[in-house]
């Protein structure tokens, strides 16, 4: 997991910068100064606009995005090309995956449901008195 700060806020130093091309700039610079493979990009509120800024300008850098709250359009300019290439590539990519809780969905273990609290507690259901049975005990 690589996670940084923004110029001029929180950890890093410097006046803040508002510009969302120059924070995916800063962002670029630094998974190429790593050179990590493409990235799941996450992001909240302005980091949800960097990261698909990001996707937009870098798609090379990025393999996923989970953007959460984005505040603001991507971008004021018209698309380029390539940026409409990559969200088409996207758009399909979803189109086969399928939504995240599908997907989580068919992946995921089952919750067990409890009918009743384990041996020596009380259970609501029973009016506080112990029991020890749950769905599928054989108890």
């Amino acid at each position: 997991m690589i996670s940084y700060d923004r110029r001029g806020y929180v950890r890093s130093g410097g006046e803040p910068v508002r510009s969302i091309a120059t924070h995916t700039a800063d962002a670029a610079a630094l998974l190429d100064a790593l050179q990590t493979p493409p990235v799941v990009a996450v992001g909240t509120s302005i980091g949800a606009t960097i990261a698909i800024d990001l996707t937009l300008r870098r798609p090379d850098l990025v393999r996923a995005v989970l953007a959460h709250e984005s505040p603001w359009r991507v971008t004021r300019q018209p698309p380029t090309v390539s940026q409409i290439a990559a969200l088409r590539a996207w758009a399909g990519w979803r189109r086969e995956a399928g939504t995240p809780t599908r997907r989580l969905g068919s992946s995921a273990l089952p919750i067990p449901t409890v009918t009743a609290a384990a041996p020596g507690t009380r259970s609501p259901k029973s009016g506080g008195k112990p029991s020890a049975r749950m769905r599928g005990s054989s108890r």
